[in-house]
């Protein structure tokens, strides 16, 4: 069970982004099977979205909107959209479920917040407590990765994109080709995020993440050294 006042967090922040939730889901496959499945929504419910999505194909947003009215006031249901087969299904739902997880850690770092109470959608995870620690793990999906600034490679993601990424490649230009994917292709941070499928958003720095953490955060802490500017370098 939530602990007092995240439920309320979650429920105002879907109650602004529903156009946008309904938006990134293209087709109902698997979206409204697993609400079914997990048994979030009634099997007559989910026959009767499944008839309105064949009266209007063209017409799947506004199908997927009213989904989301009837499941407003269930936390579990509101869940069950950021699962793990979801956000692999539907890339545009990726910066969203970051959206409501900065919003979830916003309320545990409240003065009012119950400790331990903001809990990821797939796991834990927990903010490094000051820039000066010399050891900063994260954790997401069980995977425990130091994050300290003697590390030379971190592995990192970009939507569905996975690759490692070379830090004192990186120091020497954030032009350089600093990360590297499973087949050994290099790419810039801007390539990379263009290649996770936000090529439209803006700034790679919050787009590219380390267990869960962005590498825009890692710099600002220092455990990622910013990179030397084109006329230094020269």
């Amino acid at each position: 069970m939530s602990a007092p006042g995240t439920s309320d967090e979650i429920f105002q922040w879907f109650r602004g982004e529903k156009i946008n939730i309904s938006y990134a889901i293209k087709d109902t496959f698997p979206f409204l099977y697993l609400l079914r499945d997990k048994k979030r929504i009634s099997e007559e419910d989910f026959k009767k979205w499944c008839d309105k999505v064949i009266a209007q194909p063209n017409d799947i947003s506004k199908v997927v909107y009213d989904v989301l009215e009837s499941i407003q006031t269930n936390v579990l249901a509101i869940k069950e959209i950021f699962c793990k087969e979801n956000l692999e299904a539907y890339q545009n739902l990726q910066p969203l479920y970051e959206s409501l997880e900065n919003v979830l850690q916003h309320a545990q770092n409240s003065p009012v917040a119950v400790p331990g109470s903001s809990k990821v959608l797939q796991g834990e995870m927990k903010k490094p407590a000051s820039p000066g620690e010399q050891q900063r793990k994260g954790m997401q999906n069980n995977e425990i990765q130091d994050l300290s600034v003697e590390v030379r490679t971190l592995k990192v993601r970009c939507g569905r994109s996975k690759g490692v990424f070379y830090k004192k490649r990186f120091i020497a230009g954030e032009s350089r080709k600093c990360i590297k994917d499973p087949d050994g292709k290099w790419f810039t941070p801007s390539e990379f995020k263009a290649k996770g499928g936000y090529k439209s958003s803006k700034g790679w720095r919050s787009c590219i993440r380390c267990v869960g953490i962005s590498l825009e955060a890692l710099i600002k802490w220092g455990e990622i050294l910013k990179p030397q500017p084109e006329s230094s370098r020269m």
